[in-house]
C-alpha cells in the first residue's frame, strides 16, 4: 500500500499496489537463469492517481509505503510532481537530467558485487551529485538512456542498484531506455548484437523500471510530455527499420507532437547516429550501428525537426554539431554569458544537434576517430547533463563533472518554432511542383 498527501505525516490518499514476481523461467539464458539467478521476491507497484484531476502539478508529495496489516511502513519520502504539459514551473524552466551507462556504485571488489570495478566510485558520485537537485525540487525528470545496472545476468546486482538510485529516483520521474546490457541476446526480440544482457533479455529492466505507454517487454519504446518538452525513448537494440513497428510508432508519435504546448523535442536511444569511433568488425560495432540508425531514422528526426538526440553506449561525453546526412548543417559559435562563461551557441540550427552522454559511471572509452561534426569531447570524466527549456525558443544544456560538481561545458540551442528547416522546405517545394506537373 502507498500512502501519500500534501503535508508531512498527513496521508489523505491511498493507492493499493499490484504484486508481481520475476520467475527464473522468464529469463532467456545464462547466467541470468542459472548461476546468476537470484529471487528478487515480491515486486509491488502502486500508482499515484489524481495528479491531473486535482491539479497537483509542481508540488511536493509526501509518501510512505508498507503493509497495513502489520503496520510496517517505510520512512517518509518526498516526490516532486512535474509541471502540467505546456506550462513551466513557477520559478524556473522545465529541467531534465540526461545520462547513460551508470551501473552500481561500490568500493567492493567486482567479484563480490558482480559489476565492474570501474563503475564503483563514478556511479556513486553521479547519484550523489544529482540527488540534491532532486530533493530541492529542481529536476522534473531524470532520463537514463540505457545500460542501467550492468547486472549482466547477475540479478542480485539489481538490488544494490535500486537501493543506490532510490534517493534520486524516488523523488522525481525516472525514465529509462534499454541498452545492450539490459536486452541483447541471440534469437530474441533484439537485433543480433551479441549477448551482453547475460540472459536478462529486458525482463529485469522493464519489470523493475516500467516506462510510459506504450512500452512493453519486446517493444520498449515510449514518449512523455514534461512541461514544454516532448521526450521520446526509442530502442536501438530492436528493429527500427522502415516498416518496422517501432519506426511506424515513432513517426506517428513525432507527427502528433503539439509544438505549441511542447515546442522542444528530445529523442534518445542507447546508441547514437554519430559517435567519434571507427570500431568495426564485430556484431553491433559502432560503424555498422551508426550507418544502420542513419539509414533508418535520420530522415525522420529531420522531417519532424527534433531538436536534440542524445545517447550513451560509448563511454565518454561528446557534443557534436547540428548534423544531417553526415554533413555539418551548423557548427556552434562561442559566446560569453554575463558571468563570462563560454557557451557553445546554436542559432536556430536547421538540423538536430547530436551528443553522447555515456559516462555516468562506466568508462572510459577513448575516441579513435574525429569527424567534421565533432565539436568537443570529454574522456575519463564521469558525469551527466542538465537541460533547461526556458521558453519556446531557448534551450540551455550543461555538462556536470559528477566528482567535482564543476560545470565543464555549456551549450544553447535557439529555435523559431514557426520556421521550416531548409531541406524540409525543399521537400515541400518538390511536392508542390510534382502536384502542379501531374
Amino acid at each position: 500500500t502507498l500512502l501519500w498527501g500534501l503535508q508531512s505525516n498527513n496521508y489523505i490518499y491511498t493507492s493499493t499496489a499490484t504484486t508481481s514476481t520475476i520467475s527464473q523461467s522468464s529469463l532467456c539464458g545464462s547466467p541470468a537463469n542459472k548461476e546468476g539467478w537470484h529471487d528478487l521476491g515480491l515486486i509491488h507497484t502502486a500508482t499515484i492517481n489524481g495528479i491531473i484531476d486535482n491539479n497537483l502539478h509542481n508540488i511536493k508529495i509526501y509518501y510512505k509505503f508498507g503493509d497495513q496489516l502489520t503496520n510496517n511502513w517505510s520512512k517518509e519520502k518526498t516526490f516532486h510532481t512535474p509541471p502540467l504539459v505546456g506550462t513551466q514551473p513557477p520559478d524556473r524552466p522545465t529541467t531534465l537530467v540526461l545520462m547513460a551507462d551508470l551501473g552500481v556504485g561500490s568500493s567492493l571488489d567486482s567479484s563480490a558485487t558482480y559489476t565492474w570495478m570501474q563503475e564503483g566510485t563514478p556511479a556513486i558520485n553521479t547519484t550523489m551529485s544529482i540527488t540534491p537537485y532532486v530533493q530541492s525540487g529542481l529536476i522534473d525528470a531524470i532520463f537514463h538512456s540505457g545500460d542501467i545496472s550492468y547486472a549482466n545476468g547477475h540479478l542480485s546486482t539489481w538490488e544494490f542498484f535500486l537501493d543506490m538510485i532510490s534517493p534520486m529516483a524516488g523523488g522525481t520521474l525516472y525514465l529509462t531506455t534499454i541498452g545492450n546490457h539490459e536486452s541483447d541476446w541471440p534469437d530474441s526480440a533484439t537485433l543480433d548484437y551479441g549477448s551482453s544482457s547475460g540472459g536478462e533479455c529486458g525482463v529485469l529492466s522493464t519489470t523493475l523500471l516500467p516506462m510510459p505507454s506504450p512500452a512493453s517487454l519486446n517493444e520498449p519504446w515510449w514518449s512523455y510530455d514534461i512541461g514544454i518538452i516532448h521526450i521520446v525513448g526509442i530502442s536501438t537494440e530492436h528493429d527500427i527499420s522502415v516498416r518496422s513497428n517501432q519506426y511506424k510508432w515513432l513517426e506517428n508519435d513525432l507527427k502528433s507532437v503539439n509544438r505549441t504546448l511542447t515546442p522542444w523535442i528530445i529523442v534518445s536511444g542507447h546508441r547514437s547516429l554519430y559517435v567519434d569511433s571507427k570500431r568495426s568488425g564485430f556484431p553491433g560495432n559502432d560503424i555498422d550501428v551508426m550507418e544502420y540508425l542513419q539509414d533508418c531514422i535520420e530522415d525522420l528526426l529531420y522531417k519532424y525537426q527534433v531538436n536534440l538526440y542524445f545517447a550513451g553506449h560509448f563511454h565518454d561525453t561528446e557534443r557534436q554539431s547540428a548534423i544531417y546526412h553526415n554533413k555539418v548543417v551548423q557548427s556552434s559559435t562561442y559566446i560569453y554569458d554575463n558571468n563570462n562563461e563560454m557557451i557553445a551557441y546554436h542559432d536556430n540550427p536547421n538540423a538536430p544537434v547530436y551528443m553522447i552522454i555515456g559516462a555516468a559511471g562506466n568508462g572510459p572509452d577513448y575516441p579513435d576517430q574525429f569527424y567534421s561534426w565533432s565539436e568537443t569531447n570529454y574522456t575519463n570524466v564521469f558525469g551527466y547533463a542538465i537541460v533547461e527549456a526556458y521558453n519556446e525558443s531557448y534551450l540551455y544544456w550543461r555538462f556536470v563533472n559528477s566528482q567535482s560538481n564543476e560545470i565543464l561545458d555549456r551549450m544553447v540551442i535557439t529555435q523559431n518554432i514557426h520556421s521550416v528547416w531548409s531541406y524540409n522546405r525543399s521537400s515541400i517545394y518538390t511536392s508542390i511542383w510534382l502536384l502542379v506537373f501531374l
